[in-house]
């Protein structure tokens, strides 16, 4: 969700819509499961990626 402190080229956290492999580590991400993407890059991250790991807490920051 982006809250009124993130633009639309901020990384986030999302809920895979396809089947994808973190740009990372190469781990697989299902449909349906958390990731963090990163629109400029159009990269997507495993949330237990060190880059996943950052984007989520700086999501979670932001939020609360």
């Amino acid at each position: 969700m982006i809250t009124r402190f993130q633009t639309i080229t901020d990384p986030r956290v999302i809920k895979a819509r396809f089947i994808s492999r973190c740009l990372e580590t190469g781990y697989s991400i299902r449909r349906g499961e958390l990731c963090a993407y990163d629109p400029r890059t159009r990269a997507i991250y495993h949330i237990t990626s060190p880059t996943g790991q950052r984007i989520f807490h700086q999501e979670q920051n932001l939020t609360y």
